[in-house]
């Protein structure tokens, strides 16, 4: 699957969605995510999880981190502050850490003006 070829992307996951209705690996779901976000479409990333969740199925740390990483790239902080956190939270996917590049796109993000309300709140997330 290209990360390119975003409709052909879709196509495929829907038919792969469709046949895959014992087991559900979130591998697949998490590729059209960062498909979505190395595109900048973050509105279409937020709503196909969204989409998820409504089916029943629970995103992961990794899913969550994603969004991070599209939400730094278009320096929406507020937005990555809240996906980082979900991702550090979650449980299901043990042995994820956020990448460097997230990380230390906050901290330039604090030095360079960013208000540090919402940064703060990370101190209050337990350790990696």
């Amino acid at each position: 699957m290209k990360l390119d070829d975003i409709e052909g992307a879709e196509k495929l996951f829907e038919e792969w969605e469709s046949v895959n209705t014992s087991s559900y690996d979130l591998r697949v779901p998490n590729l059209m995510v960062t498909g979505y976000c190395k595109k900048g479409l973050l509105l279409k990333a937020e709503a196909f999880i969204d989409a998820l969740i409504q089916s029943g199925k629970e995103p992961n740390s990794s899913t969550w981190g994603r969004l991070t990483n599209g939400y730094i790239r278009l320096s929406q902080m507020d937005k990555a502050v809240d996906t980082l956190k979900k991702a550090i939270l979650e449980d299901h996917y043990s042995g994820w850490k956020p990448r460097k590049l997230a990380l230390s796109s906050f901290y330039y993000q604090l030095l360079h003006g960013y208000k540090p309300s919402k940064a703060l709140l990370l101190r209050k997330t337990p350790p990696l």
